[in-house]
């Protein structure tokens, strides 16, 4: 297909998120931020304010009762901004919680579909599984999908349609990451694009280990100078 000069960046990533928020600062902020597209990108704001005060002695942690109301208000927040429901396959959030090292879960079920509703987003498995976040945004690397958008209504190898996306150098410490739309991009590659896939309409998310959802929408605060040995990888 003809690939066309677009912007490639992922569109969510490295945004600022004020930790010294209160938690009904945090909701006035979600409910009214341009930065704030989505509802994965405010429930990932969420989780990365909750994380970051259980790490932090200095300001209060959560409680298990703030957090549900958080998610409570959140779909309050998505109903009035418009935003589409997270597929049902979007595992359940955990966020740190008041006297609790290991967190609690807490069940993000009003804002996802149902299994009989139909979904405006599809959930695209990576082929790579073997980086970490950290490992993957703080170098060079490829992250490689299997994919046939719906818009392409002719192709020879569907089963072989897909998208790479590729870190490049930032402004920052961590690597910003483009969707590859160059033909060069793709040679001797597993898969191939079509340019009806654009970067504007994609976000990415990590799963860690009990299905912890790692907030790569706000990964840039991990990398602000402070000891991170305790994080995330």
């Amino acid at each position: 297909s003809n690939l066309t000069l677009r912007c490639n960046n992922i569109p969510n990533l490295y945004h600022n998120l004020d930790m010294n928020m209160s938690d009904n600062q945090l909701v006035d902020w979600l409910s009214t931020s341009e930065d704030i597209t989505n509802v994965l990108m405010a429930v990932e704001a969420v989780s990365a304010w909750c994380l970051y005060r259980h790490k932090t002695r200095d300001l209060e942690t959560c409680t298990k009762s703030q957090l549900d109301s958080l998610i409570n208000k959140l779909t309050v927040v998505m109903n009035t901004r418009g935003w589409l429901k997270l597929p049902c396959s979007i595992p359940t959030m955990r966020m740190w919680c008041f006297d609790s090292c290991w967190g609690i879960l807490i069940n993000i079920s009003s804002l996802c579909v149902s299994y009989q509703e139909k979904c405006g987003y599809v959930v695209v498995d990576c082929i790579d599984t073997c980086y970490k976040p950290l490992s993957f945004l703080s170098g060079e690397g490829t992250l490689t999908f299997h994919f046939k958008h719906p818009g392409v209504t002719s192709c020879e190898q569907p089963e072989n349609c897909g998208f790479i996306l590729k870190t490049v150098p930032g402004n920052g410490t961590l690597r910003t990451v483009k969707l590859c739309t160059e033909s060069v991009d793709y040679d001797n590659k597993s898969v191939h694009f079509h340019d009806n896939i654009r970067a504007e309409n994609m976000h990415i998310f990590y799963i860690y280990k009990y299905d912890h959802l790692v907030p790569l929408s706000w990964f840039g605060w991990l990398h602000s100078g402070r000891d991170t040995s305790g994080d995330v990888e």
